[in-house]
């Protein structure tokens, strides 16, 4: 039975019964004067002491008019009851009508009750509706997310296991942006819910409408456990994402995410990969520079990474960087790793320039500018000899 035979036979049934009892209330009175003037009246002859009669007629008329009374009154609230439901239920229809006008259709309770009960795991909930005819591929009124999105999302896996079991189509994807139930999983670091989805056919490689996929989302958000499986089903390792075409290694940098950075880079993830937005240019080098992240700085010097290589536009360098952001450990493991310290930007800005100016007394300041100018002038002469 659909939805709207549903709600048909309920306001069906809603009428039928104020009917009835609306006729009950007219009557109530006129039944009950009747009733007593005929059992009176019989009484009256088959009694044949009046006194004894009117012994019984008179606290026995009293009894009986209050009950009639008890139930008219009963009656009336009872009417009264289902006016005001009556009432509630039309101000709640009018209310979304004018809502609907205003900001065009909303999802009905019903499916919110639906998608609720899948965040929360109320399986028994799922179920009762799904068998009342809501349709598993529903999307909600927020990012478009189905009932399997957001199973996925919060972690119940019982009850993404029935969705699937269910038909619910496993590569779904939401109407805001795209995304896909194994997106959100992997967001979340549900490891075990992600591979459920991947054995039931679910594509690793499905990409948002902004280039997002799964292996980029959880390497931004630190799952080392479900990088581990993206990259174990065939994860592409250097795919891009978002307008900047970063990859999920240059996310990791920008992050700080050393255990997921150094796994990428292990498994053949292009550490010189770089990419330009307005013309700047991201290295995932240039990016762990930035943010001071030595560890990473680290790991990717001693796999590979050029550090020389020049960025974007511009032609800044990892250490011109460092040197920007004052970040003096990872400016001297640059110059001990062979940094150029004598090269200058397209623009003819040199590395030493990068350095902030030392007001008195900032003696970081002062320590990063000298550290420079020593290697510049070291490197210089170095070439000159």
């Amino acid at each position: 039975m659909t939805l709207e035979r549903m709600e048909a036979q309920n306001s069906l049934t809603f009428r039928k019964n104020h009917s009835i009892l609306n006729l009950m209330k007219k009557i109530a009175l006129p039944l009950a004067i009747i009733f007593f003037i005929a059992v009176f009246s019989v009484l009256f002859f088959l009694i044949p002491n009046k006194q004894t009669w009117f012994s019984i007629l008179i606290p026995s008329s009293i009894i009986y008019f209050l009950l009639s009374f008890l139930l008219i009154e009963h009656l009336d609230i009872m009417l009264r009851l289902k006016r005001k439901q009556k009432e509630t239920e039309k101000e709640e229809e009018k209310k979304t009508e004018d809502e609907e006008k205003e900001t065009g259709p909303k999802v009905s309770r019903t499916l919110r009750k639906f998608f609720d009960a899948a965040k929360q795991g109320n399986l028994g909930v799922v179920e009762k509706l799904l068998k009342k005819g809501v349709d598993i591929e529903s999307h909600d009124e927020g990012r478009g997310y189905t009932a399997l999105m957001h199973a996925a999302n919060a972690g119940n896996i019982e009850i993404v296991r029935f969705f699937l079991d269910k038909g619910a189509d496993v590569n779904g994807k939401g109407t805001d942006l795209g995304r896909t139930a194994l997106m959100l999983a992997a967001w979340e670091g549900h490891t075990e819910i992600a591979q459920l989805l991947i054995s039931k056919g679910a594509k690793v490689n499905k990409q948002r409408s902004d280039k997002i996929h799964a292996l980029y989302v959880a390497a931004q958000n630190d799952h080392l456990d479900t990088v581990h499986l993206l990259l174990k089903y065939g994860a592409e390792i250097d795919l891009k994402g978002l307008k900047d075409n970063a990859t999920p290694l240059m996310i990791a940098c920008q992050k700080g995410n050393t255990k997921i950075a150094e796994l990428l880079v292990k498994r053949g993830a292009n550490v010189n990969a770089q990419t330009t937005l307005n013309g700047y240019g991201y290295s995932p080098l240039v990016l762990a520079t930035e943010f001071g992240f030595y560890d990473i700085v680290k790991i990717l010097i001693e796999e590979g990474a050029k550090i020389d290589k020049r960025n974007g536009e511009i032609g800044h360098t990892a250490l011109m960087v460092a040197a920007q952001n004052e970040h003096i450990e990872i400016i001297r493991y640059l110059i001990e790793k062979g940094a150029d310290a004598t090269m200058r930007t397209k623009d003819g800005a040199s590395t030493v320039s990068f350095a902030p100016a030392p007001d008195s007394g900032d003696e970081k300041a002062s320590e990063i500018l000298d550290i420079l100018k020593k290697a510049s002038a070291q490197q210089r002469k170095f070439k000159l000899t």
